[in-house]
């Protein structure tokens, strides 16, 4: 382990104009962690990267107490003393007891952990010394398994077998549970079936434009707090556009404002 890091955290006094804008949050919140001083010597890096950790910390669908075992057993397993340290006082305000806190480091293990959150050890261990997860830790943690992802192979297809989802999933989890998460789905009404021999066909119930401003109104809601201003300004920030896509969006720009929208 090193005694200094090799890149050093900025001074305040170092910051350049665009560091000091993007530092300019954290300094009002009293909150210029070196985690933070170190990253903004990359602005560019930074900035993006801000929009990942807010995620992990701010709008991941686990519970906070999940997360934070989570974080707090990975810290654990890399050795990471500063990690471990930040992330103790977070999941202290998460209402996890200093007795919970040792038994991250025991693991799965422990007496204090739920069956869901051995589960969750169980598979940060996994991936930490495999870079994988078995199907039994696959489906310990069914309950907590994106269904999202299996709505975009339906709709990529227009239809699919559950035969068909597994083999288009990244690290697919098992047969039965793919089929069970399929149940899921047509019992929320967003797949029908249908017969084909012996095989179920599942199709989607709502037509794909619907499907795509519903999710699209969603994401907007959840991430950008509503504003479709916001949306759109990081979408041009990160992505590369050419003379015409630009023309077609300040067309569409030009008729939203002619129709009053």
């Amino acid at each position: 382990r090193l005694d200094q890091p090799r890149v050093e955290p900025l001074a305040t006094d170092e910051w350049s104009d665009a560091e000091r804008e993007i530092m300019k949050p954290f300094v009002a919140q009293g909150r210029t962690f070196n985690v933070f001083t170190t990253m903004v010597n990359h602005p560019d890096l930074f900035r993006r990267w801000l929009v990942f950790a807010n995620h992990i910390l701010f709008k991941s669908t686990l519970g906070v107490r999940d997360r934070e075992i989570l974080i707090l057993r990975i810290a654990h397993l890399a050795d990471c003393e500063y990690e471990w340290r930040q992330h103790v006082e977070i999941a202290r305000q998460a209402g996890m007891t200093d007795g919970e806190i040792g038994a991250v480091r025991e693991g799965s293990g422990a007496a204090c952990w739920t069956e869901n959150e051995r589960a969750l050890l169980d598979a940060t261990d996994e991936l930490k010394r495999d870079t994988h997860l078995s199907e039994a830790a696959w489906d310990a943690l069914a309950a907590h398994y994106d269904k999202r992802q299996i709505m975009d192979v339906v709709y990529q297809h227009g239809r699919a077998t559950a035969a068909e989802v597994l083999d288009a999933l990244p690290d697919p989890p098992s047969y039965s549970a793919v089929r069970a998460l399929l149940r899921v789905l047509e019992e929320k009404g967003h797949l029908r079936h249908r017969r084909d021999g012996a095989r179920y066909v599942f199709l989607p119930t709502v037509p794909r434009e619907t499907a795509r401003r519903s999710a699209l109104a969603r994401v907007v809601r959840t991430f950008f707090g509503g504003s479709t201003e916001a949306a759109v300004a990081a979408l041009i920030d990160q992505s590369s556009l050419s003379g015409t896509d630009l023309d077609r969006l300040q067309d569409l720009i030009d008729r939203a404002r002619q129709e009053g929208r």
